[in-house]
């Protein structure tokens, strides 16, 4: 059930079991925006990629192509892992420096809403 599609009305009652994948400190919250989900997670967490506004989890480019961003019918256990590697990467950024110079492990995408890569 979790590897399918997911639908906005099928989001919300996946979140149980996304907690229980994620931990339940870890995941408060997944919601759309319009094309796209929102993810929160450790709310006021220091990170370098979360949306100023609602301190949702930037996991990719909105505008980039489908291969390099999550979709719908890539699954909601996709988006899960896609969330647990974004915490994992934000919780080393932070044990080694975090704004003062932590190490991100992967490369490190342009933000904003600027050109796709």
């Amino acid at each position: 059930m979790l590897g399918r599609p997911v639908k906005r009305c099928r989001v919300r009652h996946h979140l149980i079991d996304a907690m229980a994948v994620l931990g339940r400190d870890a995941l408060r919250g997944l919601g759309f925006a319009g094309r796209f989900p929102h993810v929160h997670a450790k709310p006021g967490a220091a990170s370098k990629h979360r949306y100023p506004g609602d301190d949702a989890l930037c996991l990719w480019n909105p505008r980039d192509p489908p291969d390099r961003r999550w979709t719908s019918d890539k699954g909601l256990l996709d988006l899960i892992e896609i969330v647990r590697r974004h915490l994992f990467l934000e919780n080393y950024w932070r044990a080694t420096g975090g704004h003062r110079g932590g190490q991100w492990l992967v490369e490190d995408a342009p933000h904003g809403l600027g050109k796709a890569g």
